[in-house]
């Protein structure tokens, strides 16, 4: 064998060798990079004016917490799922339209999230995010006086929960198709279907959603692509959809944005379809 031969045989199996370990890391590393909120180990600010700090406790014994404002009579209560790299706070600045129309906010934390112990995972959030619910129904708050609202990751958790109870609405901001999805298309060099282990189908899930749904998607977002707004759609035909021109990822943070869903929820209230 040639020393040409030799060095291309030994290029080409370190190249191999370098791909197996990139395949074998992302499939160890998966919750850390679908969860990078849970490494940043940040403290959360004082608690907002309003607002009561809750402790709950997670089926599996892990502390939980959550913030908590109640609504004005006679108003709903949103239930609030953040994105991954972000914390309660940042959900308290995101609903902040809302409360300031008398909608009360229940905000829960991701476990390993703002300081709180344990390790997410999909279905460990998903469970955690139950117990919200179950506390918002032990204060005597009804299903239809709930409005679900999903940023980003946050939209898996909202929709999971809108497809296991009834409520008034279903709100999602800069949701992905699937984690399949999105996944495949930044590693489209490695076999990502095979190595995910979190899915959050959001798909998959919305055609068991009984609740009126509103999808809302920044044409030039980077971080969930806007092609994901039209499976999304074709999942759920009966959703209405509003895109976004030129507003990006933080879609959810845009005042303007989030006023248009306000108009949504109050056309539901009056019996009169919302706005496309």
């Amino acid at each position: 064998m040639t020393r040409k031969r030799r060095a291309a045989i030994l290029g080409i199996v370190a190249m191999l060798a370098l791909y197996v370990a990139g395949v074998a890391g992302l499939y160890a590393f998966q919750r850390s990079f679908l969860f990078i909120g849970a490494a940043q180990l940040s403290a959360l600010p004082p608690l907002p004016l309003g607002y009561r700090d809750l402790r709950l406790t997670a089926s599996d014994g892990t502390p939980l917490r959550a913030w908590y404002k109640p609504p004005a009579p006679g108003k709903p209560v949103v239930l609030f799922f953040h994105g991954n790299g972000d914390t309660i706070a940042g959900s308290a600045a995101a609903v902040q339209p809302f409360t300031a129309r008398g909608y009360g906010a229940l905000l829960p934390e991701f476990r390993g999230y703002g300081g709180m112990p344990g390790k997410p995972s999909e279905a460990l959030v998903i469970d955690d995010a139950r117990k919200s619910h179950g506390w918002l129904t032990a204060q005597g708050i009804a299903d239809v006086d709930i409005v679900l609202v999903g940023y980003s990751l946050g939209s898996g958790v909202a929709t999971r929960l809108a497809s296991e109870f009834r409520p008034r609405a279903l709100i999602l901001f800069a949701a992905f198709a699937s984690i399949d999805r999105v996944a495949a298309a930044k590693f489209w060099f490695m076999p990502v279907r095979l190595l995910l282990t979190e899915h959050f189908d959001n798909a998959a899930k919305l055609p068991s959603v009984a609740a009126p749904v509103l999808l809302m998607h920044g044409t030039v977002d980077s971080v969930v692509p806007y092609d994901n707004l039209a499976v999304l759609a074709r999942a759920r035909p009966a959703a209405t959809v509003m895109t976004m021109p030129r507003v990006g990822h933080e879609i959810v943070f845009q005042p303007a944005v989030v006023a248009r869903a306000l108009v949504w929820l109050d056309t539901l209230s009056s019996g009169v379809k919302g706005p496309g």
